[in-house]
């Protein structure tokens, strides 16, 4: 029992160290620039995230003669599957989405989605599990039940060049293996277009990836430290995305695009049974929610409207299949409540955007 508990103190001070981490949400980021490697290298480009409102537009938003739509996609672990039911409203609905800024799992599927990846296979994915087993989450309950001393060791290890339980490496051949060999750099991404945003542990800033390779741009974003090794880009160490910035408005607001939409994927806070923080999953999921409802509140307001699908209840890393089937409805049900005020940001914008000179009413 007692090596149970040691390691369970471990996990439970790492929460707390993200809740530390997560404090800093609050700190104004520097203004944009660019860093890392030439356009030609196959390291993802990463360009920090401001939070001045001054967009640097993407060059694929500039080919349509209409108001452009930019999705920013939160993180939220099985929650996120929520992102896919809105999406699939979306494009039911004729609404066009040019753009996703996507954080940790908003990354994931934004990402595949992006690359041409169907929509009903991510979701498969999800429920069947071969994401997560690729990602390695399912770890952290066989964690909790190792030795001390063993925990620490594989901690500590010397071979690894940093800490974290696993490389990561098996998600990322996970990711470009669903991806065809044409749509394997961001740039190459055009309907939609896409940035994956992750935290820098050097200076402690948000990034988002605007070309290079997707995949170890979407590993960074999606790399939940303690558990994945912070991924090495350009003499920089990312991490997950969801740390400082779970909702990436103002990346998505950078890609210059006329609308953006954020897509919230957390639990609402209310008041729950004492009696339920029996469990250690519960309590981390506790524990997670207070620190993006914190982080997000400083998020939505750059956004013209905000999707929260009705998530609350579901476990952040649920094994319950039928946890993802409720998050991608959730994700349908509110988008679905959404679509009159989409569609009516959509007509004013489209006034607005015919009064502009030079421009064409013609819509592409």
């Amino acid at each position: 029992m007692k090596p149970f508990i040691r390691s369970t103190a471990l996990l439970l001070l790492y929460l707390s160290l993200v809740g530390v981490m997560a404090s800093d949400a609050r700190q104004p980021l520097s203004s944009a620039r660019n860093v890392g490697t030439a356009s030609t290298s196959k390291e993802p480009t990463a360009v920090a995230v401001s939070r001045v409102n001054a967009p640097a537009p993407s060059p694929v938003l500039g080919v349509y003669n209409r108001p452009t739509v930019a999705l920013a996609l939160s993180g939220g672990g099985v929650r996120g599957a929520a992102h896919i039911g809105v999406i699939k409203v979306l494009r039911e609905a004729g609404i066009p989405i040019d753009y996703i800024a996507g954080s940790s799992m908003g990354a994931i599927i934004g990402g595949l989605y992006s690359a041409g990846v169907p929509l009903d296979q991510i979701e498969t994915e999800l429920e069947d599990h071969t994401m997560q087993k690729a990602y390695g989450p399912t770890l952290i309950p066989k964690i909790m039940c190792v030795p001390f001393v063993k925990l620490r060791g594989i901690l500590a290890s010397k071979n690894a060049p940093y800490a974290g339980i696993v490389s990561g490496n098996k998600f990322r051949k996970f990711i470009e293996d669903q991806v065809p060999e044409s749509k394997r750099r961001i740039e190459d991404l055009r309907d939609p277009a896409f940035c994956a945003v992750a935290t820098n542990l050097l200076d402690g800033q948000t990034y988002r990836f605007t070309r290079g390779d997707l995949s170890q741009a979407i590993a960074a974003s999606s790399a939940l430290p303690g558990l994945v090794r912070p991924v090495s880009i350009d003499g920089n160490l990312y991490v997950d995305g969801g740390i400082k910035d779970n909702l990436p408005t103002y990346a998505a607001r950078q890609s210059g695009a006329d609308i953006v939409i954020a897509v919230l994927a957390d639990e609402k806070l209310k008041k729950i049974d004492a009696r339920r923080f029996k469990s250690y999953r519960m309590l981390a999921n506790r524990v997670t929610s207070i620190i993006d409802d914190a982080i997000d509140a400083h998020h939505t307001g750059v956004a013209d409207l905000t999707i929260s699908p009705p998530v609350t209840g579901i476990v952040i890393l649920s094994k319950n299949p039928q946890d993802v089937t409720k998050a991608v409805e959730a994700g349908e049900e509110a988008a679905r409540e959404s679509l009159p005020a989409i569609k009516a940001l959509l007509e004013k914008e489209q006034v607005k955007y015919a009064n502009r000179p030079g421009v064409s009413t013609a819509k592409k």
